[in-house]
């Protein structure tokens, strides 16, 4: 019998497999950069592929510092957050903490080219400092 690490693999989230949609090409390859990114930007990090989203944690305690959910045409990053003094709400970044969503905290961006990674990363940074540093 197979093995799993994960019960969910991204590969097949990325299809769509657990009924979320199936993002197209490029939102797929955006996907693939941010991810990388955070992974390269945080040494203290790791992700885990979940049902609805993919999720950054501190390798330290396991704290999650923010959540990817690939949909279609963007990717809706969560901050792991409920605290507003750290992730400041304003046109990119928006408070979700009365909205359904499948991320884990209360602020989310959505990033849908990579001039939004850019913008996002100092937001996950100062999320990754109060968590992990």
């Amino acid at each position: 019998s197979i093995i799993r690490l994960s019960e969910y693999s991204e590969e097949e989230y990325l299809e769509g497999k657990y009924g979320t949609q199936a993002p197209n090409e490029y939102t797929k390859s955006l996907f693939y950069k941010f991810k990388n990114r955070i992974l390269d930007t945080f040494s203290e990090v790791e992700s885990k592929q979940k049902k609805k989203y993919v999720g950054f944690y501190s390798k330290k305690d396991g704290s999650a510092i923010c959540t990817i959910e690939v949909v279609r045409t963007k990717l809706k990053l969560c901050y792991s957050t409920t605290k507003k003094e750290i992730v400041p709400v304003d046109s990119f970044v928006k408070d979700y903490s009365l909205k359904g969503h499948w991320g884990i905290g209360h602020y989310m961006s959505e990033i849908t080219n990579e001039s939004d990674i850019q913008k996002a990363m100092p937001l996950i940074e100062k999320v990754y400092s109060f968590k992990v540093k």
